[in-house]
């Protein structure tokens, strides 16, 4: 009986890792590498979606995703801060993340604010992870990457998601409208997680004379926003698109 109870103990127990383990590729660094310059060559066609430009105090965050036939390829990341800005592009294979390469450029000068990274992954854990850093972009350049050890726990794979599909922390609610000068700005929100984004309007459709009419009877709405990025007198400026109401 105790032999039969131990059996039963440890099926449950690689039962349980194996629901709880994550899906990988079996996959090495020159693949990756080869299959990185695969989709960087010009030749590829891509169906390219980019989420709404996400401010938080003095923090901005935006994604553009990179798609093939349905198969998530590559997510684009720009977050800048008070303190660094920073560019992340985030491939995927089989819809797992496969590479990750980081350039950072810190605005405190501590000697060498410039970092690149380059990560390898096999869709669940690192498999090699490389860095470097400089003063200038010319010796970042010349120098050499070194091997560090990094964790894809420090990665949220989920946040590009989010922000691309207006879920999550980035879930916006109707907020008010702004009059600066002759422009008109519509302010959507995340109350809890304190993301919002302001969009330039330049055109009057059905949500903007409702929501216009009697803005207060809309606030903490839920909406989503539609968007495009257009050189408006030389900045770089969202601009609505359309917006509904959630039920």
């Amino acid at each position: 009986m105790k032999r039969i109870k131990h059996f039963l103990s440890l099926t449950f127990v690689l039962l349980m890792v194996a629901c709880n383990s994550k899906p990988t590729l079996d996959i090495t660094e020159a693949e990756i590498d080869t299959y990185i310059e695969e989709k960087l060559d010009v030749s590829q066609i891509y169906d390219i979606l980019v989420s709404l430009r996400y401010s938080n105090n003095t923090d901005t965050y935006e994604v553009v995703s990179y798609e093939q036939e349905d198969s998530l390829v590559l997510h684009f990341e720009t977050y800048n801060d008070a303190e660094k800005s920073l560019n992340r592009s985030i491939f995927y294979k089989e819809n797992l993340p496969v590479y990750i390469e980081e350039y950072e450029e810190r605005i405190i000068d501590d000697g060498a604010p410039l970092k690149q990274r380059k990560i390898y992954l096999n869709g669940a854990e690192v498999i090699k992870a490389y860095q470097k850093e400089a003063a200038t972009d010319i010796d970042l350049e010349q120098k050499e990457f070194k091997e560090y050890e990094e964790d894809i726990d420090n990665f949220d794979f989920q946040k590009p998601m989010d922000a691309l599909n207006q879920e999550g922390d980035f879930e916006l609610a109707f907020e008010q409208y702004m009059q600066i000068g002759s422009s008109m700005w519509l302010v959507a929100s995340n109350t809890q997680s304190g993301h919002n984004a302001a969009l330039l309007v330049l055109m009057q459709d059905e949500f903007i004379d409702k929501t216009y009419s009697d803005p207060d009877a809309y606030v903490g709405k839920k909406v989503t926003i539609y968007h495009t990025f257009m050189n408006y007198d030389g900045v770089d400026q969202m601009i609505y698109e359309g917006g509904e109401l959630k039920e």
